[in-house]
């Protein structure tokens, strides 16, 4: 990459980050208020558990057909593609609830989070708004409009933060948080509908069966690969979540907290490094070129991630006691364990596009059963041998590190393949 296309590539995620770094800042001070004067331990779990739960839909529900956008020659075929992704979103949204009416006959944790069934209809215009912004996120990371993605990223963060802060007032726990997040990502997503709508006249880019059945074909492997892949991810954060608030239910709080906090962290830089990095691989066609520019920002980002790991240990804990109050005394500690693998974790996601660019979606889908294992098994285990919640997370922390280890490092076997194949 030369220096007129590095300065591209970082004035770009500079670009996104300015909105990024603005939300999260937004968001890093209300959670603050919010922790210490409207929600307790037990909210804040409820609140990351139905959106791990949501996700489960909304990351997958488009079939992953939104990753293909970026990846079209042609806008009419990019349109075609967002069109047709958004209509499955809708029917992902109304899964999502049927899995839910079902899952709670199951799962006590449903009616625990949702102890109201009219909650259960926050479930589908949650999946719907938030499977949306990513799916248009990558109509106008294809596009290039890298502004607009960070004008609607301080939007949504502003949206949701006022929301959640008006509803504390409300005292309505838990729900004031889940309601004051899905507002936000409602609004975002109009605005971000908006936008395409008026630069996309649907009379030129209208679609046929056929056309859409072809862009199918074509896509087939986002579909039958990438699809299963990130739904595994996301039920391995729900199961994460999910076991830790059934075998350890007055740390999940904490647990939750920490990754709400380390996530604003982490985000500032993954979320916008991700979009712009898959921007970009996807017009390198040299594997050469491909495997420096992995190497060039994998060792950037490890250097990120290792700062991030060292503030978090080396700051004492009587400054978060003293800024949160006394019943967050363990939130520090659980960072310290949690911050370890969450860094690991950022290096690899930032970078995981480099599996759909090298066509190893196939491969990609058995690593994430083993992962899945892996997590399911460290819980587990560490549950049934200790009946401790610090070790518990401790040998989570070492199966979620060592996946995400090999991920990063397996990905230069893939690099040394004859010829890098193409979507």
């Amino acid at each position: 990459m030369d220096k007129t296309e590095h300065k591209t590539f970082l004035k770009n995620i500079l670009t996104l980050m300015s909105g990024t770094v603005l939300a999260q800042i937004i968001s890093f001070l209300s959670l603050i208020i919010l922790q210490k004067y409207f929600f307790d331990k037990t909210d804040f779990a409820n609140f990351a558990w139905f959106f791990f739960f949501i996700n489960l839909f909304a990351t997958s529900g488009a079939l992953r057909l939104d990753t293909g956008i970026v990846l079209e020659k042609t806008k009419r075929k990019a349109h075609i593609l967002t069109e047709l992704a958004i209509k499955l979103m809708l029917i992902s949204s109304a899964l999502g609830l049927i899995v839910a009416l079902v899952g709670r006959l199951i799962n006590p944790n449903f009616d625990n989070v949702m102890p109201s069934l009219a909650m259960y209809l926050l479930i589908p215009i949650a999946i719907f708004s938030i499977g949306t912004l990513q799916i248009l996120n990558s109509w106008f990371t294809r596009d290039n409009s890298f502004k607009t993605l960070a004008s609607n990223k301080l939007t949504q963060s502003s949206i949701t933060v006022s929301g959640q802060l008006t509803l504390g007032l409300s005292k309505l726990t838990s729900t004031g948080l889940i309601l004051g997040k899905t507002i936000g990502a409602v609004i975002a997503s109009l605005v971000l509908f908006l936008k395409y709508k008026k630069n996309t006249p649907s009379k030129l880019f209208s679609a046929s069966k056929a056309s859409e059945k072809e862009l199918l074909v074509k896509h087939k492997d986002f579909i039958y690969f990438t699809t299963p892949g990130t739904f595994l991810g996301a039920l391995i954060n729900f199961i994460f979540l999910d076991l830790f608030l059934k075998f350890y239910e007055d740390n999940s709080g904490n647990v939750s907290a920490a990754n709400i906090y380390l996530g604003i962290g982490f985000a500032i830089v993954s979320a916008s490094f991700a979009q712009v990095f898959y921007s970009k691989i996807s017009q390198i066609e040299d594997h050469k070129k491909l495997r420096k520019f992995y190497t060039f920002w994998m060792l950037r980002l490890a250097a990120i991630a290792s700062f991030a790991i060292l503030i978090v240990q080396l700051t004492p804990n009587s400054w978060m006691v003293l800024v949160l109050g006394e019943k967050w005394s363990n939130l520090l500690p659980t960072m310290r364990i949690m911050s370890i693998w969450m860094g690991v974790m950022f290096v690899s996601s930032s970078l995981s596009y480099i599996y759909i660019k090298l066509n190893q979606q196939r491969t990609l889908i058995l690593f994430d059963i083993v992962h899945l294992a892996m997590v399911y098994g460290s819980i587990h285990f560490s549950y049934e041998r200790y009946h401790d919640f610090k070790m518990s997370l401790i040998w989570f922390t070492i199966a979620q590190s060592m996946f995400y280890i090999f991920t990063i490092s397996i990905t230069y076997y893939f690099l040394r393949l004859p010829k890098v194949k193409h979507q």
